[in-house]
Parts: structure tokens; sequence; C-alpha cells
């Protein structure tokens, strides 16, 4: 695996010190990848996020390359820095977390109960290469098979800003309080706070997946449900 890994990521990288040299495009903010603050991310600084993937320098070399705070770098995270060399860093951002006031009302439906978020959103976005399936366990959070939902409701997240400032992974009831939610709606791909947005190097949710998992917490953050009257 980390033979493909370094010979994927090199040969992205040769692509790149041959269509856009060496420096990247200046922002005024620290993203995935910028390993010494500039507030860019350099190719130099792409091979030392190889690098330490492939067990050969330490992550000390790279701590922004680390957007998960999981200990190591993955190959997401990687591109998320490739991302940041091709289009630049991101603006850094406020505290995201939308307000009480802007979250959906606690409707029912199909589509924002615990069994169809996890089928329709966590399986398919969250499971990859690096991410929060049963072997990797990114930000040791497993959002696969049955320990999903008791990985997520009630649990302190591992996010020092989070955790101390009182957030849940799940806060049952309250979307707000809920890490969950903050990392889906960050505006930018890495916040200084909150880390990586999710799911991570690719599209954010849209709005109605969001507004589903909303709905979901707002109504108490069940197992399951079933429309009334059934």
């Amino acid at each position: 695996m980390k033979r493909f890994l370094g010979t994927r990521v090199c040969t992205t990288l040769l692509l790149l010190c041959v269509l856009h040299g060496p420096f990247a495009r200046r922002s005024n903010a620290a993203c995935v990848g910028d390993c010494d603050g500039s507030g860019d991310v350099t190719v130099n600084e792409l091979i030392i996020m190889v690098n330490i993937t492939l067990g050969s320098a330490p992550l000390s070399n790279c701590e922004a390359g680390d957007a998960d705070a999981s200990g190591d770098i993955t190959i997401n995270e990687i591109i998320a820095a490739v991302n940041s060399v091709l289009g630049g860093c991101p603006l850094a951002s406020a505290t995201p977390t939308p307000s009480p006031s802007a979250m959906p009302t606690p409707t029912f439906s199909l589509d924002s109960t615990f069994p169809q978020i996890q089928s329709t959103i966590f399986n398919p976005t969250c499971l990859g290469v690096g991410c929060h399936n049963m072997t990797d366990q990114s930000g040791s959070l497993v959002l696969e098979g049955s320990g999903a939902y008791a990985n997520l409701v009630g649990v302190a997240p591992l996010n020092v800003p989070a955790s101390q400032g009182g957030m849940l992974r799940v806060d049952p009831g309250n979307p707000a309080n809920s890490f969950l939610i903050t990392k889906l709606t960050l505006p930018a791909v890495f916040d200084l706070q909150f880390g990586s947005r999710m799911p991570l190097a690719a599209q954010p949710l849209t709005a109605q997946q969001i507004e589903n998992v909303s709905a979901w917490i707002l109504r108490g953050a069940l197992p399951d449900e079933a429309p009334a009257g059934n």
C-alpha cells in the first residue's frame, strides 16, 4: 500500500512541478500541508508529507499535514494539500457552527433517520482509505457498521477546542453543539480550530443532506424512527 501510495503521489508531484513550477499561489491562511506556516503549500512540502506517510520522516516535520490530528498523514490529506498547491490556501474563517435560529425545524422524513443517514452519507463518503472505516479509524471515529451510532451520540470529540467548549460529536436535540454539524459545515477545507471539513478531500454535503443530519439530531438523534402512526 505504501509503495503504491508513494508511486501515485510522486507522479502527481512531478506533474505539478512541470505544470506549475516549484511555488504555489500564496494566501494569508494556513491550510493542509502548510508545513512552515508560510500561508501556502509548495511541492517541497508535498514531498515532506509523502515521506512522512512512507515512514521515512517524522510527523513533526509537517504537523499541518495531519489535518484530522490522527497521528499520521493519509492519502486524502495529501490530496487536500495538492488542491492547495493548485488553488491556493483557503481563507481562515471564524467559528462556523450555524446559529440555532438557522437550524431547520425537527420535522420527520425517512431520509433524516439514522439508518438512511448512514446508508446515504456515511457509507459512500466517510469510509474511504484513511477515513472513518474499521481499519483506519481516523480520529478514533468509526462510522462503519453497527458501531457508528455509539461512536457518535453523546461522545466527546478528540478535537481540543471542541471538547473544551463542551461540544459532543452528536448532542441529541442540539445541532449547534454537535461537532458533526460543525465538521460538515466548515466554509473552508481547513479551519485553524476545528481541522478539515468533512468529507475530507471531497465536495461538501448538499444543503439537503446537512438539513437531514440536523433534523435527525433535533429530534433526539434516535437510533431509528418510524412515521407517526406506524
